[in-house]
């Protein structure tokens, strides 16, 4: 019956009824994985609240810690077991459907918004739509690949025709620019010869100290200028080919490579400090370096580099094989990121490049014990 079962759940892996089945014979041999499967059903029927229109509508205190129990346990059972048959199996926590906003006027179909939603958030649902969020879903089955915790965001350009979501998911509102004013951001693609020469140009170019130029100059592409003007752009871009070196305005010289924060895209930020960000839309997989800018002394913005992206077409169908396909960018951009971290000497939390005042006092040490202003 046990051997039936597990056939039967390869065959349809998806099925509510034979994962049902099978997580109560799992359980009963003692087998962890009966515990996934049951965690996972529970997790996808859990509503953290009903769609609304508008932010600002209160959450359910009790809704929010019911699910984020319940993933975290998820979370924690699934990266003990292996790795290729949680791939198989899949989870039915990890669907994500398309946010939809009710017609106005009878007989009217309802209107589809870009972003990731979850099933168990737009019961009932509209009929006879496709509602499937392919890239959203497909980013979540690598979600035990990443070390944790994992935050997921949906990229949406609207203002007020989202979802107020609660953690561990959140919107990031992308807003349109005027055309006009488009803002250009200056890289610096490759160093001048000779090290200190390279991190004296980045400091007199972006105005920081020698120590944050060399933290930059170790994680190329870096930014060196985000400006509206175009001769400011230019002027730069200038100065350090006199210098040897190599700089461009961003996007202008990879006219494929999307924004970021497009329309559309998911993303799940890994790891306390974050340590790899993946990002899925409905071209291409991406695997991405956690880098932040500062347009203000209190208002940081992502800047994730691009590390390595696989159109959906060039990754394997097979699950376990476009699970070992990714891994590799993975573990690569997670080791290189943790390198960069430090242990604040106050406070003696783990701490990132950018949320550091010094290489063993973070930010907010330096506010509280140094007296620095930011």
């Amino acid at each position: 019956m046990h051997e039936a079962l597990m056939i039967a759940l390869a065959g349809a892996p998806l099925d509510r009824r034979v994962r049902a089945a099978c997580s109560v014979a799992l359980i009963d041999h003692g087998d962890p994985r009966g515990k996934f499967l049951a965690l996972d059903a529970a997790l996808a029927e859990t509503r953290i609240r009903a769609p609304r229109s508008r932010l600002g509508h209160p959450v359910v205190p009790g809704r929010e810690a019911e699910f984020r129990d319940r993933q975290a346990a998820l979370d924690e059972l699934a990266r003990g077991l292996d790795p290729a048959w949680v791939a198989r199996v899949g989870a039915l926590s990890h669907r994500r459907l398309y946010p939809w906003r009710p017609a106005r006027r009878p007989g009217e179909p309802p209107t589809l918004l870009a972003g990731g939603l979850r099933e168990a958030d737009l019961q009932p649902l509209p009929a006879g739509l496709e509602l499937d969020n392919v890239a959203a879903t497909l980013l979540q089955s690598l979600r035990w690949a990443l070390p944790g915790p994992v935050l997921e965001i949906a990229v949406h350009d609207g203002d007020d025709e989202l979802n107020a979501w609660v953690s561990p998911f959140y919107w990031c509102t992308n807003h349109q620019r005027n055309p006009e004013c488009r803002e250009r951001v200056v890289e610096l693609r490759v160093p001048p010869p000779g090290r200190p020469a390279a991190i004296r140009l980045i400091r007199d170019i972006v105005g920081c100290n020698l120590r944050s130029a060399r933290d930059m100059l170790e994680a190329l592409p870096c930014v060196l200028l985000e400006t509206l003007d175009g001769d400011e752009a230019r002027v730069v871009i200038e100065r350090v080919a006199a210098a040897g070196g190599q700089a461009a305005v961003r996007g202008e010289d990879k006219p494929c490579e999307p924004a970021m924060l497009a329309e559309g895209a998911s993303l799940l930020e890994a790891g306390a400090p974050v340590e790899v960000v993946v990002r899925a839309d409905a071209e291409a997989l991406e695997v991405r370096d956690f880098a932040i800018r500062w347009p203000g002394p209190h208002t940081p913005e992502r800047a994730h580099g691009l590390r390595a992206r696989w159109r959906w077409h060039e990754l394997p169908a097979d699950p376990v094989a476009r699970l070992e396909a990714v891994r590799p960018a993975i573990e690569a951009a997670a080791a290189a990121r943790r390198a960069k971290f430090t242990v604040c000497s106050y406070c003696r939390e783990t701490t990132s490049p950018e949320w550091r005042f010094k290489p063993d006092v973070c930010s907010g040490c330096a506010e509280k014990h140094l007296g620095v202003t930011y």
